[in-house]
């Protein structure tokens, strides 16, 4: 009886042995699967993001880095941000100049601006993360760290992410201005409005205008607006104008009051440009 009772224990052991086994294999399997899946759809993203935005850039490999948890994760953030590369480019987005590859020095010279993007990516990644590396090349090799989520949800890559993709400026009115990065995720919004309150639908009592701004980490814009107020047949109007300057990076901005004038200063930009916004409203509300 204790003899069979023996070989039973045994056999209970050893099925338990090869059930955590299947546990285990099945597991890297459906792990493997994720993160090559991660790889391929992040490599057709890439080859989109180099086909519409015309760089001469060359999409070498990429590559498996680690997974993300408890213990590594601050430590990701630091090499991301250590491996965070960006293109100079200025003027129209399809017709832009550009400029050798920029590496982002952030630590001690911006340190701000080294909070905001370390807080940035921290608050991006969630521990079972998949870290790619990202090997191109734009006049030399080099090497970036990307975010895939749960379900090969591509989170980030620094070069995409400081990139100028898309300028929207919205017609009739001429009035909001959105940009899009690499990832088409939305990084700098811009709106010009007027507030009327009418007298007696002919004349305006009061009025308040300016422009709502908005920009992502390392994305930054300064604006510049003016109004005046004009009678047409005989109805009171405001016109209002503003000027725009954008930039990725680590943009600084000069701007001139007298001239109405903004344009970038010295610093280290990416991705940069400039709109002008404008916007109408009279007294009868049209």
């Amino acid at each position: 009886m204790k003899k069979k009772t023996k070989i039973s224990l045994i056999l209970l052991i050893m099925i338990i042995v090869i059930l955590l086994y299947l546990t285990a294999f099945c597991s890297l399997h459906a792990f493997e699967t994720e993160a090559n899946q991660s790889q391929e759809l992040f490599r057709q993203k890439i080859q989109e993001f180099i086909e519409f935005s015309k760089i001469p850039i060359k999409l070498i490999d990429i590559e498996f880095d680690r997974t993300t948890n408890i213990e590594n994760i601050g430590i990701i953030v630091e090499n991301i941000i250590d491996r965070t590369h960006f293109i100079r480019m200025n003027g129209d987005v399809h017709k832009a100049d550009f400029i050798p590859l920029q590496k982002l020095y952030i630590r001690k010279e911006y340190p701000q601006e080294y909070k905001e993007y370390k807080n940035f990516i921290f608050n991006l990644l969630d521990y079972g993360d998949i870290i790619l590396r990202v090997k191109w090349n734009f006049f030399e090799e080099f090497v970036t760290l990307a975010i895939s989520g749960k379900n090969t949800n591509l989170k980030y890559e620094p070069l995409m992410y400081l990139y100028a993709m898309e300028v929207d400026v919205s017609n009739n009115p001429h009035h909001k201005l959105i940009i899009r990065n690499g990832f088409r995720i939305p990084v700098i919004k811009a709106e010009l409005f007027i507030d009327i309150e009418p007298d007696d639908g002919r004349h305006i009592e009061t009025y308040n205008h300016g422009i709502k701004l908005k920009a992502a980490p390392l994305w930054k814009a300064k604006s510049m607006e003016k109004s005046l107020i004009y009678v047409s047949n005989g109805i009171e109007c405001v016109n209002s104008e503003a000027e725009i300057i954008w930039a990725s990076a680590l943009p600084k901005f000069k701007i001139d009051l007298k001239k109405f004038s903004i344009e970038l200063g010295e610093g280290f930009p990416g991705s940069s440009g400039e709109n002008t916004l404008y916007l109408r409203k009279c007294s009868d509300l049209q």
